[in-house]
Parts: structure tokens; sequence; C-alpha cells
């Protein structure tokens, strides 16, 4: 009797540790997934400043010529 409830314990708490392992590792996934878009998101608004500038650069060597 006492095998088998050891059986299941041991059984319930490996369950429990795989499923705690594998939500950590989606929810790392899934928080990289958000780094990333950020980061592509964040690169883009600078890319878009530095076009910005250049452009207001470019216009007010325009208008001083």
């Amino acid at each position: 009797m006492s095998v088998i409830y050891y059986f299941i314990l041991t059984t319930g708490i490996s369950i429990i540790s795989a499923t705690i392992i594998l939500c950590t590792c989606l929810l790392l996934f899934i928080n990289f997934i958000y780094i990333y878009i950020f980061l592509l998101g964040f690169s883009f608004l600078l890319f878009l400043l530095l076009l910005l500038i250049i452009l207001l650069i470019d216009l007010s060597t325009l208008i001083t010529l």
C-alpha cells in the first residue's frame, strides 16, 4: 500500500514539475517574441526618426540656398 502511495506521490510531483517547467519555457518563449517585436518596433521608430532628421537637414539646406 505504501509503495503504491509513494509511486502516486512521485509521479504526481514529476508531472507537476514537468508542467511548471513547460509553462516557464512557454512564457519565456512568448516573452522573447514580445521582446523581438518590441525591438523591431523600436528600431523602426529610430529609423523613422533618423529619416526625419535627414529630411529636416535637407529642407534647411534647401531653404538657405
